[in-house]
């Protein structure tokens, strides 16, 4: 099927497809996809902007075999940098175990919402043992309020679908038990760092069952520019 569509571009394991529009994006068009040989990730732009990306969820099952995910984007201008963060919450110096259990938290907090996770202490302690290797390579921003975790955001370089620079956010937190008045707070502190701390343009890719991240990264500013799918297995 993929055949049909022109190429964008190809890089290592992932390969780039422009479609006509995000409705084309279904468990039948998934499981006819022609996967090209070393090719995992099979990654669709599209002619029209995403205009609902929560709707992939009734079109595609998450499954052991395909995941799906949304990858956004933002440039300086879409984060507004007029919304005063308050003294709710604070930045603060983030010590490295407590990164460790908060990458944890985020980690699970996502995964947990799939029926076939399991607890796997032995995978956890090798995303540890990568954390602690490559965390002098990311901006890390951090937040508490009243003396506890609130807010927790890393971010790398990377390149985007066609080679180009990007900040890619590679895992965010923002802790459910706060107050409105600290969320919010969080909220602005993570715009204003990443006005701060960008350099070209922001990505990120979210899991397409993951609705409130969904909806989170278009609260900040960020539009929905492409579908990931990876092969699994």
């Amino acid at each position: 099927m993929t055949d049909q569509f022109p190429v964008v571009c190809r890089d290592g394991k992932a390969i780039v497809y422009k479609v006509g529009d995000a409705g084309l994006i279904t468990d039948e068009f998934v499981r006819k996809l022609v996967w090209p040989e070393g090719i995992k990730a099979c990654i669709f732009t599209f002619d029209s902007p995403i205009a609902d990306e929560a709707a992939l969820n009734s079109r595609v099952t998450y499954s052991e075999d395909f995941s799906f995910h949304i990858r956004y984007g933002a440039e300086k201008e879409w984060l507004d940098p007029a919304l005063p963060a308050g003294n709710a919450v604070k930045a603060a110096e983030l010590p490295l175990d407590l990164h460790k259990v908060l990458y944890l938290k985020i980690k699970n907090r996502i995964f947990s919402q799939l029926p076939w996770m399991k607890e796997n202490p032995a995978e956890d302690r090798e995303e540890l043992e990568k954390v602690e290797r490559v965390i002098s390579k990311y901006k890390v921003g951090y937040w508490e309020h009243d003396g506890a975790p609130a807010g927790l955001i890393a971010l790398k370089k990377w390149h985007g679908v066609k080679g180009e620079p990007a900040d890619w956010i590679s895992w965010l937190l923002v802790e459910e038990a706060l107050p409105p008045e600290a969320r919010a707070a969080v909220h602005a502190h993570l715009r204003g760092w990443l006005r701060a701390n960008m350099e070209t343009r922001l990505e990120c890719v979210v899991q397409s069952f993951n609705v409130r991240s969904l909806k989170f990264f278009r609260k900040l500013g960020f539009r929905p520019e492409a579908v990931h799918v990876y092969k699994e297995r």
